[in-house]
């Protein structure tokens, strides 16, 4: 090929790809921005939806929670990562302001979307394709037909395995002044006496190794679950043991713990949520006795 065609074909590249980010739009400016402010602290309720699923959050007290499509304590991890997109989110420049080419930039009205409460306040914000770089994105305002290039990403993931809390249970480590464990074949448990660990089985009670009772503990500080499964699965799974950690405030934790075959289940007492756990846990969650005793 000849040295012009190739420049030729070359140009054409780039006019194409321009023309995809939306370069030749004729009303593409940096004028008349609309404004875009989020406070944290103000919102107390977030819908977000894609065209498959939606997922309502809500703050209750110090904390968020699901209650669309399921009620459940939401991962404050990811809780904080949305709220900063939301709070470093500006906007660029206007890239279109015609309404038929809001379905190019994924902003038309199947597109996700984004819908923040404050008291009787809200504010959508509609949230398209990838712009032409990872940090940026096109974005919409509801009611607005312009569409912007945004500063900063927002993320939209409308699933409930997202945003639920995988957290079984967070023992404070300091405070337990006892662990029982109840299996079919037998119990045994420590207590902390006068700073002295004391492990307890069959009757008999003997020095336990407090080097060993304290990794044992902090397995559960926090224990963090890999997926949610089912109540069916739970049920259907062979018992395995009960755990119960009591503090010195006089409350106790509980946790119960099953075997699929392939997995450990957990679920905490009152609760309906089915957590699993690798298998390959199973030895330092629930370790014979004898290894946490100090003449061992």
């Amino acid at each position: 090929m000849s040295r012009i065609g190739l420049l030729v074909g070359a140009l054409v590249t780039v006019v194409v790809i321009a023309w995809l980010a939306g370069a030749f739009d004729s009303d593409y400016t940096t004028v008349e921005l609309p404004e875009w402010t989020f406070d944290r602290d103000l919102a107390d309720r977030i819908t977000l939806a894609t065209p498959a699923d939606t997922v309502v959050i809500a703050r209750s007290g110090d904390r968020w929670r699901m209650n669309v499509p399921v009620e459940s304590v939401v991962d404050s991890t990811r809780t904080n990562q949305l709220l900063d997109e939301l709070e470093e989110l500006s906007f660029a420049s206007v890239v279109s302001t015609n309404p038929e080419r809001q379905v190019k930039f994924g902003v038309d009205s199947l597109g996700s979307s984004i819908v923040v409460h404050a008291g009787n306040d809200e504010r959508r914000l509609i949230v398209g394709n990838s712009g032409p770089d990872y940090q940026t994105v096109y974005v919409r305002l509801g009611g607005d037909d312009r569409v912007l290039s945004s500063r900063g990403r927002v993320s939209i993931n409308a699933t409930a395995e997202y945003w639920r809390d995988r957290t079984i249970m967070s023992v404070p480590g300091d405070a337990v002044t006892g662990v029982r464990v109840e299996m079919s074949d037998g119990s045994f448990g420590v207590s902390r006496l006068s700073g002295r660990w004391m492990l307890e089985e069959a009757g008999a009670s003997a020095i336990a190794d407090s080097s060993a009772v304290a990794r044992w503990i902090r397995r559960f500080a926090p224990l963090t679950g890999s997926r949610f499964a089912t109540e069916e699965a739970f049920e259907s799974a062979s018992h395995l043991a009960i755990i119960t950690f009591d503090t010195a405030g006089g409350s106790s934790a509980g946790l119960e713990l099953r075997d699929s075959g392939s997995e450990l289940l957990a679920r905490r007492p009152g609760s309906r949520d089915v957590l699993t756990i690798s298998a390959g846990m199973q030895a330092s969650l629930l370790p014979a006795a004898t290894s946490l005793s100090a003449d061992r």
